[in-house]
């Protein structure tokens, strides 16, 4: 037998064969136009960028764990041929993928499942640090892993149209009357806690600023040293919204860190909306 195997889901950005012994299971997401509706699976029938087409053009979008019926076909066969496999799905503050999980592998003795509290490519942090400990991967490492990240690691977002997560019944109608009215661009947090509405600002550089103090609230990354850093934008030909200006605002307060660039998984543009701009750090 195999020592070890991962299953995720789509919230990781990971593609099918992307690394050994890594497999993903896609998360639903539901469309539904004037003509009809139609599920896709997350990074398979649909991208990033399709998603937005469709959330441009007025479709109510909606998503939901992968079929639990596949997970368990997957893990039962996973299970036979490797000696541990280890389950990370898309963090319980954002779905009951984890909860499902948890409780559809309560039979197998060598299946796992853990909350790692990040979606996109934060997590595909996790994954890496993990596939390069593969000798010594075990249940106990993983659990030690995750308690020590739990304060090292996370994301700000600003999202500057709220339509979606009005929709969504994370924004009050209240509250969205009230952004709308002053212009305003909704700061949101995601770290150990969940997804947290943290702030409000109006012009894109107060934005920015306001984007990173929130984030250094959680990490005290101006006093410790950033290991990785990400941008995560999407840019659907917004004209109120000028990403690339945020890119080089926020670029310009770190001349000496270099930024992955990437989008975040479509399952999340789906509750955020087809224009954001996120940052995130991995701090010592």
């Amino acid at each position: 037998m195999k020592k070890w195997a991962m299953i995720v889901d789509s919230s990781y950005n990971i593609e099918e064969n992307e690394y050994d012994n890594v497999y993903v299971l896609p998360l639903v997401i539901s469309v539904a136009t004037k003509e009809s509706q139609k599920d896709y699976f997350d990074n398979i029938d649909i991208n990033n960028q399709q998603l937005c087409q469709f959330l441009n053009n007025g479709a109510d979008v909606k998503t939901s764990q992968p079929i639990p019926g596949k997970f368990l076909e997957l893990t039962e066969k996973l299970s036979k041929e490797y000696e541990n496999v280890y389950c990370f799905p898309i963090t319980q503050t954002l779905s009951g993928t984890y909860n499902t999980w948890k409780n559809m592998v309560s039979e197998f003795n060598n299946v796992r499942v853990y909350d790692q509290r990040m979606v996109g490519a934060i997590s595909k942090w996790m994954i890496k640090d993990l596939i390069n400990q593969k000798d010594n991967l075990t249940d106990q490492y993983i659990n030690k892993y995750l308690e020590n990240t739990l304060n090292t690691r996370a994301g700000a977002v600003i999202v500057p149209d709220i339509t979606q997560l009005k929709k969504g019944g994370r924004v009050s109608n209240f509250k969205s009357i009230f952004i709308k009215l002053l212009g305003l661009k909704l700061i949101i947090t995601l770290d150990k806690n969940g997804l947290l509405f943290k702030d409000k600002a109006g012009k894109l550089e107060s934005a920015v600023d306001t984007n990173l103090v929130e984030l250094d609230k959680i990490l005290s990354y101006s006093t410790k040293k950033i290991k990785r850093a990400l941008l995560l934008y999407n840019d659907c030909k917004n004209e109120k919204f000028n990403i690339n200006e945020m890119i080089k605002l926020t670029e310009n307060k770190f001349p000496n860190i270099k930024f992955e660039k990437t989008v975040l998984p479509a399952v999340i543009t789906a509750h955020l909306g087809p224009n954001y701009f996120a940052v995130a750090f991995d701090v010592e």
